[in-house]
Protein backbone atom coordinates (compact mmCIF):
# COMPACT_ATOMS: atom_id res chain seq x y z
CA UNK A 1 0.00 0.00 0.00
CA UNK A 2 1.13 3.59 -1.11
CA UNK A 3 2.20 6.46 1.79
CA UNK A 4 -0.06 9.17 2.31
CA UNK A 5 1.86 12.01 1.54
CA UNK A 6 -0.72 14.34 0.89
CA UNK A 7 -2.53 15.10 4.27
CA UNK A 8 -6.23 14.86 4.30
CA UNK A 9 -6.73 18.38 5.05
CA UNK A 10 -4.47 19.69 1.94
CA UNK A 11 -7.02 17.49 -0.39
CA UNK A 12 -10.39 19.03 0.96
CA UNK A 13 -8.51 22.45 0.38
CA UNK A 14 -7.58 21.32 -3.00
CA UNK A 15 -10.97 19.99 -3.88
CA UNK A 16 -12.74 22.91 -2.42
CA UNK A 17 -11.09 25.80 -4.90
CA UNK A 18 -8.44 26.34 -7.35
CA UNK A 19 -5.23 25.14 -5.00
CA UNK A 20 -2.27 23.16 -5.62
CA UNK A 21 -1.61 20.23 -3.28
CA UNK A 22 1.75 21.25 -1.02
CA UNK A 23 3.27 18.59 0.75
CA UNK A 24 6.98 18.13 1.88
CA UNK A 25 8.24 14.92 2.85
CA UNK A 26 11.18 15.10 5.99
CA UNK A 27 12.89 11.98 5.30
CA UNK A 28 13.99 13.68 1.61
CA UNK A 29 13.72 16.80 2.34
CA UNK A 30 11.50 17.11 -1.35
CA UNK A 31 8.45 19.38 -1.50
CA UNK A 32 5.70 18.21 -3.46
CA UNK A 33 3.29 20.12 -5.28
CA UNK A 34 0.38 18.81 -7.59
CA UNK A 35 -1.91 21.02 -9.80
CA UNK A 36 -4.86 20.37 -12.12
CA UNK A 37 -5.26 21.89 -15.28
CA UNK A 38 -8.27 21.39 -17.18
CA UNK A 39 -6.61 21.46 -20.68
CA UNK A 40 -3.18 19.77 -19.50
CA UNK A 41 -4.48 17.20 -16.75
CA UNK A 42 -2.77 16.96 -13.59
CA UNK A 43 1.18 17.34 -12.72
CA UNK A 44 3.01 16.69 -9.88
CA UNK A 45 6.34 18.35 -9.65
CA UNK A 46 9.26 17.72 -6.90
CA UNK A 47 12.05 20.10 -6.06
CA UNK A 48 14.34 20.92 -3.14
CA UNK A 49 16.09 18.06 -0.79
CA UNK A 50 17.08 14.92 -2.67
CA UNK A 51 16.10 16.38 -5.86
CA UNK A 52 18.62 19.44 -5.54
CA UNK A 53 18.50 22.72 -7.86
CA UNK A 54 16.82 21.14 -10.47
CA UNK A 55 12.42 20.29 -10.85
CA UNK A 56 11.16 16.81 -11.54
CA UNK A 57 7.32 17.26 -13.05
CA UNK A 58 5.24 14.39 -13.75
CA UNK A 59 1.71 13.94 -15.54
CA UNK A 60 -0.65 12.11 -13.19
CA UNK A 61 -4.22 11.31 -12.64
CA UNK A 62 -5.15 12.67 -8.64
CA UNK A 63 -5.92 8.98 -8.42
CA UNK A 64 -2.71 7.61 -8.71
CA UNK A 65 -1.44 10.82 -6.96
CA UNK A 66 -0.31 9.10 -3.88
CA UNK A 67 1.54 5.88 -5.52
CA UNK A 68 3.10 7.49 -8.13
CA UNK A 69 4.78 10.13 -5.05
CA UNK A 70 5.19 7.76 -2.88
CA UNK A 71 7.18 5.62 -5.16
CA UNK A 72 9.16 8.53 -6.48
CA UNK A 73 10.16 9.52 -2.72
CA UNK A 74 10.72 5.64 -1.93
CA UNK A 75 13.07 5.57 -4.84
CA UNK A 76 14.78 8.76 -3.61
CA UNK A 77 15.32 7.75 -0.26
CA UNK A 78 16.71 4.52 -1.37
CA UNK A 79 19.55 6.05 -3.83
CA UNK A 80 20.57 8.70 -1.21
CA UNK A 81 24.51 8.11 0.19
CA UNK A 82 24.23 5.87 3.23
CA UNK A 83 26.54 6.76 5.99
CA UNK A 84 28.94 4.07 6.20
CA UNK A 85 32.07 2.61 7.70
CA UNK A 86 35.52 4.55 6.03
Amino acid sequence: MARAVFPHAARVAFHDGDQPLIAHDPTTGVYLTYRFEPHAGGTLRLTGGAIGPRTLAIGCDEADLELVAGLLLDGLQASAPQPGPR
